[in-house]
């Protein structure tokens, strides 16, 4: 499958195992079963035009977003 949402609900209805972000199996009766095992670390980008670069808005969201993942650090 190319889809995690549908990858998920097959592994809940007993599908088999895969390789999902830990993120979406907060609530979901799936277990972690390979503890010592990570993922990829996968990069991440804001883009905006070179307008924006001194957007009080583009900046605020920024940091907002940038302290959203820190606080989640699934």
């Amino acid at each position: 499958m190319n889809n995690l949402v549908s990858t998920l609900k097959a592994v809940e209805n007993g599908a088999g195992i895969a390789s999902i972000p830990h993120f979406l199996t907060r609530n979901s009766p799936v277990i972690r079963i390979l503890k010592d095992v990570e993922g990829p670390v996968i990069n991440a980008y804001l883009v905006y035009t070179s307008e924006l670069r001194n957007s009080k808005r583009v900046s605020v969201f920024k940091d907002f977003i940038v302290r959203k993942v820190k606080e989640s650090r699934f």
